[in-house]
């Protein structure tokens, strides 16, 4: 997730690539804050090229056995991770997950977020790369309150880059960490 470029516009299907060192960075933090958390399958809904959530995922949780990448276009991921082409937000998975974990597309956000909770197994977690403004509005906040438990919220420190020249946009980021739990409107904010 990026915020529109200085001639407001968005890239084709919202397609921000994220550095894996910034997806290890959160996982770390991850299994700092929830040491138990042991995680048996990773699903990564808008895996674009090369799942860099499946492949940090299976790296630093050696309890994972199964990683799948869910993407509208076609996407070269490692052989070792699933591949499905669709829209995530309307894939019907027959089977439940343990981890589920993304930077998804701005304008659908939300709606990947409803979308992955209901895809966890009991005891699982969801990890998404948002902007910090994701926490504010009216929508939102009926989001935090009545459907979604915010758990953590992992601020970055420095604003990350999804372009290969380096630069930022005029975006504060964070990790927000969900669970299936019924919405308690209360998470732990930390820094990364």
């Amino acid at each position: 997730m990026s915020a529109k470029g200085i001639k407001g516009t968005s890239r084709p299907h919202d397609t921000y690539p994220t550095n894996p060192d910034l997806v290890r960075a959160a996982m770390l933090k991850l299994k700092e804050r929830v040491p138990n958390f042991a995680p048996t399958s990773v699903l990564e809904p808008g895996c674009g090229a090369g799942a860099p959530f499946c492949a940090v995922a299976c790296q630093e949780f050696s309890t994972i056995q199964d990683s799948v990448g869910v993407d509208l276009l076609p996407q070269s991921i490692a052989p070792s991770h699933k591949f499905v082409q669709g829209d995530f937000t309307l894939w019907q998975p027959c089977r439940l997950y343990s981890f589920v974990a993304t930077n998804p597309p701005f304008t659908l956000a939300s709606v990947f977020l409803r979308k992955a909770v209901q895809l966890l197994e009991p005891g699982g977690l969801v990890l998404f790369l948002l902007r910090v403004a994701f926490l504010a509005g009216v929508r939102r906040r009926d989001l935090w309150l009545q459907h979604v438990n915010l758990r953590e919220v992992f601020v970055l420190p420095r604003r990350p880059s999804f372009t290969p020249d380096k630069k930022t946009d005029s975006s504060d980021y964070a990790w927000f960490v969900v669970d299936g739990q019924p919405a308690k409107g209360c998470a732990r904010l930390t820094w990364l």
